[in-house]
């Protein structure tokens, strides 16, 4: 049975031994753009809106993770909830612009939890979303904006790797498209949590390969080549003629099955190993927190950082790999994040593939890190484990910033012409699923064993939409 939500564990690991290279600590930056408050009660204030569209209800106190400082088009969201606001006070700030897809306004009501939140834009049925969580769309279109990312070997939708739509002939057809002189990783790109991903390093010397299964290290086993390049082709075929599960977005169910071969991306400390990994949320256009987690011969290492750069309180760790600008991750997320309410964007900074010999000195492979998009999400399954993961605080402030936003932000809705044309124009993506009723995941535990993937047979319709029928 395959293992989805690889990442749980690494709630478990902050114990571990810090990174091998030296790190960015709490405190070794300058908090000149977030001030956190030091956790006391506070009686929140109950006020009409700057809109004057319903009160407060925030009733929440502060905490070591509450924001003193959040401005967005000239409005401190961070006083949501705990100072009085006068909006009789013009704003000259020109209004946040918020795609109209994006808007959950009319569902707000101003106390809701983060997963009540994410439950609103998990059931949002409106097709231009599917863009942001459709990787073979995104990988097309990210390089026109100036992106980087993983080096493209194939990607294509279900429909375009055969005409006769034959599990044996897709097979044979993804079979053909994988590399066989470099490493690489190959995963459908309607799933999600590093389900059906495989990572390959070859051994060009020794024609042997190691693998890995979702998206963790490379295990010690080598294995023939051929028989590798067998097992990915024939796992892909079956990812392809899989649905996404329905605790996922109604979004990403919506998107067409397809896959990516992409190169792979190491860590700098260890070329076995997962590169480092930024899942860099914006709320409102603007950074408020990114999980950062990689994975060292030592072991899996998270934490959360601000977006000054500093650790956040209660972080299992307390720091960063120093060859990190995170100023860079703060531009990449906020460019790709603009114009939404709540936005994630992740990045990888690590050592491509095939840039560097094998046994590289450290020096060398510090020179050859690149930053590198990974894939966006707007319904974002993040844990934020924190030392004391009881009350879960980093989440509420998460909810209390987007709340904020559209009890007292100065914002307003506009057409979303970010998404191509073709895309909405294309006629390819499933059915509109009315039947779609979202399971909201709360989590997984390391007792829970792993729920079987419901199989599909999609078939082509004569106007190019693919319909579902249950096998």
């Amino acid at each position: 049975m395959l293992v989805r939500f690889f990442f749980v564990e690494l709630a478990v690991v902050f114990a571990c031994s810090l990174l091998l290279l030296p790190a960015v600590k709490a405190g070794d930056r300058t908090a000149d753009e977030i001030v956190v408050t030091p956790e006391l009660s506070v009686e929140p204030i109950a006020q009409d809106s700057c809109t004057n569209e319903s009160t407060m209800r925030w009733d929440k106190p502060k905490t070591s993770q509450t924001y003193s400082e959040f401005i967005v088009a000239g409005r401190n969201l961070a006083d949501y909830g705990f100072v009085e606001v006068d909006s009789s006070v013009k704003n000259e700030s020109e209004p946040f612009d918020l795609y109209e897809d994006f808007d959950i306004g009319d569902q707000i009501k101003g106390d809701e939890t983060f997963n009540e939140l994410l439950a609103y834009r998990q059931a949002l049925k409106r097709p231009s979303l599917s863009f942001y969580v459709d990787k073979v769309e995104r990988k097309r279109w990210l390089p026109s904006q100036g992106f980087d990312q993983p080096k493209q070997y194939f990607n294509a939708y279900k429909s375009e790797l055969t005409t006769t739509q034959d599990l044996k002939d897709e097979t044979e057809a993804i079979l053909k498209q994988l590399p066989n002189e470099t490493d690489y990783v190959a995963k459908p790109s309607h799933q999600s949590t590093g389900y059906g991903t495989w990572i390959v390093g070859y051994n060009n010397d020794t024609g042997v390969a190691r693998t890995s299964r979702h998206a963790r290290e490379l295990d010690e086993e080598e294995i023939p080549v051929q028989r590798v390049a067998e097992d990915v082709a024939a796992g892909l075929a079956k990812s392809v003629n899989e649905a996404a599960p329905v605790f996922e977005s109604w979004a990403l169910f919506n998107v067409r099955p397809g896959l990516i071969i992409e190169e792979r991306f190491s860590n700098v400390e260890c070329e076995d190993c997962t590169p480092a990994e930024f899942n860099v949320f914006t709320i409102w256009g603007r950074v408020w927190l990114a999980k950062y987690q990689t994975e060292t011969e030592d072991g899996m290492f998270f934490g959360f950082i601000h977006r000054n750069g500093t650790m956040a309180d209660d972080s299992p760790e307390d720091g960063y790999p120093d060859y990190v600008d995170f100023s860079r991750l703060v531009k990449m997320a906020e460019t790709l994040g603009a114009n939404k309410d709540m936005f994630r964007t992740d990045v990888f900074v690590g050592v491509p593939s095939g840039t560097v010999k094998k046994g590289a000195t450290l020096e060398e492979r510090l020179a050859a890190v690149r930053y590198a998009i990974s894939e966006c999400e707007i319904f974002p399954t993040t844990r934020f484990e924190s030392i004391d993961d009881t009350t879960r605080p980093m989440e509420d402030e998460a909810a209390r910033l987007w709340i904020a936003g559209y009890k007292m932000g100065n914002y307003q809705t506009v057409p979303n012409m970010e998404v191509p044309i073709e895309f909405m124009e294309s006629g390819g993506r499933l059915s509109d699923h009315d039947d779609f009723e979202p399971v909201f995941w709360e989590g997984a535990s390391d007792e829970e064993e792993d729920d079987e993937y419901e199989e599909y047979d999609y078939d082509e319709d004569d106007e190019g939409m693919c319909e579902a029928e249950e096998l």
